[in-house]
């Protein structure tokens, strides 16, 4: 008796997991909740320079050798090293409670927080310079955060956005971290996959750092 031939079928589906769809998705938020605590902080701690204008600490500072530059760079150095603990916290409660694999991509890892943290401190010391006021730096920098973050997927994954949104999600400091956070965690991307990533917040920190010094010399010239 000759077998029935079934033809193949023209779709083949897979499902995925559902642990490895649930390692995606803590990848993923790890990540997004890393850059938002981390804007979020910066801006905060960053206030505090304007309560030293304020106080004419920052004046009495500028008279030494190395003027108000020390301040800021004090600050930025402390605002860094305390958003990588911060994020490092984040990323153990994710490896310890849901198996992310985070000490297989540790080089990688702290490459990518390491220069999050700083644009995160940059931004954070360049928006406290540029205010009068430490209400007025909450309200804008509050408003600037929860946009960028809204922009960026901290709290809306980017893909489910239409594209238009998606291509300004770029201009935000939070898709950049995301988007390196996830590569490695989820897609296994190697380090050299994380260049540009790293060079655009890296480059943001510099840039930040530099336009807070700037404006910090000229306030204290007025």
């Amino acid at each position: 008796m000759r077998e029935l031939w079934i033809p193949p079928p023209l779709v083949i589906t897979e499902e995925l997991g559902v642990r490895r769809a649930s390692t995606a998705t803590i990848a993923y938020y790890a990540g997004a909740v890393s850059i938002l605590f981390l804007l979020f902080s910066s801006l905060q701690g960053a206030a505090t320079l304007i309560e030293e204008r304020h106080a004419g600490i920052l004046d009495r500072i500028a008279v030494g050798s190395s003027g108000s530059d020390v301040v800021v760079l004090g600050k930025f150095l402390f605002l860094t090293v305390q958003g990588i603990i911060q994020v490092a916290l984040i990323f153990l409660v994710a490896a310890l409670l849901h198996d992310l694999d985070v000490a297989r991509h540790f080089g990688a890892w702290l490459a990518i927080t390491i220069v999050a943290a700083a644009a995160a401190a940059g931004i954070g010391l360049a928006a406290a310079s540029a205010c009068t006021s430490k209400q007025q730096a909450q309200t804008i920098s509050t408003f600037v955060l929860l946009v960028s973050s809204a922009l960026g997927g901290s709290m809306v994954p980017r893909f489910m956005m239409p594209p238009w949104l998606q291509d300004i999600g770029w201009y935000t400091p939070n898709a950049w971290a995301i988007e390196a956070y996830y590569g490695i965690l989820w897609r296994d991307e190697p380090a050299r996959e994380l260049l540009p990533e790293l060079s655009l917040l890296g480059v943001v920190a510099l840039l930040a750092l530099g336009t807070s010094i700037v404006v910090s010399r000229w306030r204290l010239s007025l």
